[in-house]
């Protein structure tokens, strides 16, 4: 992984992170005026939740395969 393609995945997830602190507490407050609001946020929530995991696999595996190029 190129030193620019780590610093942008430490951004992405930078980014995911605040943007799923702000669902959460937009659900904490109460701020939602509908079920459907409250399901929407939920959605998002659980979207924001998978696009990290993603983030956070595609790191890794990317590191592990710089890792095992640098020691061939």
């Amino acid at each position: 992984m190129k030193p620019s393609q780590l610093i942008d995945s430490f951004y992405i997830e930078k980014e995911l992170d605040t943007a799923l602190e702000n669902v959460k507490n937009n659900l904490a407050s109460g701020s939602c005026s509908s079920y459907d609001d409250y399901r929407y946020l939920v959605g998002v929530h659980d979207g924001i939740s998978t696009l990290i995991g993603i983030v956070d696999d595609l790191k890794h595996r990317y590191l592990k395969d710089e890792l095992e190029d640098a020691e061939r």
